[in-house]
């Protein structure tokens, strides 16, 4: 068997590829094997990698035999249909992840041991789960991403691997993926090339499972972590894993910059520059792959400026401004402006920007009120028809008027509008009220009996 190792890891070796090798050894093929065979294969597989020397020492027939033994490791877990129980009673993980926490293991094994395990491993189970972790899998492929962060196949494979523990471990084996370095290693995974539609998926709900632990918090707002998140998402290329899927960037910033006590979160260097390159993706022109991150954008200072201190940063930058800006710059795209993605996020923005109760709250609504937004409001309200706008948009015009209304400050740039003006708000509420009223947090901060009181006056 060690001769037919290293004859077909000679072919991987020499860069012949696993195509060549698959067709050259029809033997090694998934359909050939048997149960018995499966199992005689795996055992000389696992006396090869458990004897084998360091890259360094070895001689270029062990690397082949190496090599040949992972390739029939892969072609055994295919067979299978999953990794066999005989790998693990034996050790089979214990001699793998030896091997691969060799830092001169080449790309071509290593890519060979963490394809046939991504692809094959049943996490579910935490039988394989605890002997993987056991094993030291997961520093293993924290260090894979790091060292061999230009190789798509590994990047995709070490990925999957390392989201997949962290989304089935328990406590304690998360507490190990926190500490091996999981959560940076993935937020800067971020900044590469997108290998596949799920990669920035399974990285959002591999750091949502870290979220649970205390421990797991305070990694993802560690100062290297956010970094890690603002290089990503300031590249200009839209090939990043960030830029494939706005929706989840979104989600992975408000785990990196949130938290339960919003009013109390400190106000640091990373979060400023966060706003900043929100700021200046929202007054971008609204067109093509610019309005894509303009949307997300919109979307994450909203989050962020439901933070006190964030929110006071944002009004010091001229967020009111900039976000009307790309209101207006939104108007002459399409006749249904308000439809523009990410539209509705910079009306959200604006009435974070302006709830708060702080200094910069009131400077927020001042500014406002004096750059004319109240006319804009008008404006994308429409004529107060049921059909005039969907509910969604009037709900977040209704958001700004009633944090304009409910601040002493403010309440009378809402109480002066004229009676026309008064009549379109007051028909927007009755005919979409439904849609209102299906908003908890409306119907808790009696939105609509607030604007209702004012406009009487």
């Amino acid at each position: 068997m060690n001769r037919c190792f290293e004859e077909v890891g000679a072919l991987v070796v020499k860069g012949d590829g696993l195509t060549t090798a698959h067709s050259r050894f029809p033997r090694l093929q998934p359909e050939m094997f048997t149960d018995q065979s499966l199992t005689a294969v795996l055992s000389s597989v696992q006396s090869v990698l458990s004897n084998a020397r360091m890259e360094s020492d070895r001689s270029a027939e062990e690397k082949s035999r190496v090599c040949g033994s992972l390739y029939a490791m892969a072609m055994s877990f295919a067979a299978a249909e999953s990794i066999p129980q005989v790998w693990i009673d034996t050790g089979g993980w214990n001699a793998l992840a030896r091997l691969m926490k060799d830092e001169n293991m080449g790309r071509t094994a290593t890519e060979l041991m963490l394809t046939a395990v991504a692809s094959r491993l049943d996490l579910s189970s935490q039988v394989h789960l605890s002997a993987v972790m056991e094993a030291g899998f997961s520093s293993c492929c924290v260090s894979s991403l790091s060292r061999f962060r230009d190789h798509p196949r590994i990047r995709l494979s070490a990925t999957t691997l390392l989201g997949s523990l962290c989304c089935n471990a328990d406590a304690a084996s998360l507490r190990r993926l926190i500490s091996d370095g999981a959560v940076l290693a993935l937020v800067q995974l971020l900044q590469q090339p997108c290998d596949d539609h799920d990669v920035t998926p399974k990285v959002r709900l591999a750091l949502q499972q870290v979220a649970t632990l205390p421990e797991g918090r305070a990694a993802l707002h560690h100062r290297d972590v956010r970094r890690a998140f603002n290089v990503a998402f300031q590249q200009p290329e839209n090939s990043t894993s960030l830029r494939c899927y706005c929706g989840d960037a979104q989600k992975i910033a408000l785990l990196l910059y949130g938290g339960s006590g919003n009013d109390d979160l400190l106000l640091t260097h990373e979060v400023t520059v966060l706003i900043h390159a929100c700021l200046n993706s929202i007054r971008t022109v609204w067109k093509d792959d610019s309005a894509d991150q303009a949307a997300v954008s919109a979307r994450i200072l909203a989050d962020l400026c439901f933070i006190n201190s964030f929110s006071d940063k944002a009004v010091s930058l001229d967020a009111v401004a900039i976000c009307l800006d790309a209101v207006r710059a939104c108007q002459p795209l399409r006749a249904d402006y308000w439809l523009q993605d990410g539209f509705t996020g910079v009306l959200h923005a604006l009435f974070a920007l302006g709830w708060n109760d702080t200094a910069g709250g009131k400077a927020a609504r001042t500014r406002f009120i004096h750059l004319d937004g109240m006319r804009l409001l008008m404006e994308v309200l429409g004529d107060g028809s049921a059909a005039a706008r969907p509910s969604v948009v009037v709900y977040k015009v209704c958001l700004m008027l009633f944090s304009l209304a409910r601040a002493t400050d403010s309440v009378h740039a809402v109480s002066a509008l004229s009676a026309a003006a008064k009549d379109v708000i007051r028909q927007s509420l009755s005919a979409h009220a439904a849609f209102l009223n299906s908003r908890d947090w409306w119907v808790k901060q009696k939105g609509s009996e607030t604007l209702l009181r004012v406009l009487a006056k």
